[in-house]
């Protein structure tokens, strides 16, 4: 299905772009298909390319929301001509408040969302845990990690995130790439240049958790033993959260 969905894709979004992130979506979350059984909920599923990621792997029972209504009207055709239900994929302007009772989800992914979302997110952060059922797991994947070095999502500068946001856009304007997603203060705020980190991330959670992650690499295994998040200092952390 995957050069089927490809092909459906080019032809609702003539960016290749987005077929390249498809695939590699699907690549990302094929390991990660053991945390999403049973009903998921897709957190900013845009124009459903993740909707279309999880089925290639398996995971059926979906329901995406989006707070763009254009995306989700695209996304709701490209699942149509999908084989899918497009009434899966619903507009949620506010994704801070869910139409959604308590516990109603098994698994709960936010894919290249997070750092779309201008700080505080804390609010946000709650709500897709409110909805997510004790034993599940929220699977927070492709936003980049505040605490690495260089910014490696928006501008390409190294430290640039770290600093107060009036400064940083005067200094991306000026130094950093792809400087037409971010021409106007407002387009900045969106632009996913603050990232977030495994601390903002956790301090907003209700309740007990507890963190899975893949060791296999020696820093992994390092921070670990530490005592740290393995994924602390990588660019683009996997973080999958239980809650107990």
């Amino acid at each position: 299905m995957d050069d089927v969905y490809a092909t459906i894709l080019r032809r609702y979004i003539e960016d290749d772009t987005q077929t390249r992130r498809y695939r590699n979506a699907v690549a990302m979350l094929a390991p990660l298909v053991p945390y999403l059984r049973g009903q998921v909920l897709d957190f900013g599923a845009s124009r459903g390319l993740s909707m279309l990621a999880l089925a290639e792997i398996g995971v059926s029972d979906t329901t995406g929301i989006e707070p763009n209504a254009i995306r989700v009207a695209t996304g709701k055709r490209i699942l149509a001509a999908a084989g899918m239900n497009p009434d899966r994929l619903a507009h949620v302007a506010d994704t801070g408040h869910l139409p959604f009772a308590a516990e109603a989800f098994d698994a709960v992914l936010a894919l290249a969302v997070f750092e779309h979302i201008p700080q505080p997110r804390a609010k946000y952060i709650r709500e897709v845990w409110r909805v997510l059922r004790p034993g599940g797991y929220l699977l927070i994947a492709e936003t980049p990690n505040k605490y690495y070095p260089v910014e490696v999502h928006t501008t390409g500068l190294p430290l640039i995130h770290w600093l107060p946001s009036r400064l940083a856009h005067r200094i991306a304007l000026r130094f950093g790439r792809n400087r037409e997603w971010y021409a106007t203060r407002e387009k900045w705020a969106c632009s996913g240049w603050r990232g977030m980190g495994f601390h903002e991330l956790t301090a907003a959670l209700d309740g007990p958790w507890q963190w899975l992650h893949d060791d296999t690499r020696p820093r992994h295994r390092r921070l670990r033993a530490l005592g740290f998040f393995p994924g602390l200092i990588d660019p683009y952390p996997v973080y999958v959260l239980q809650k107990s």
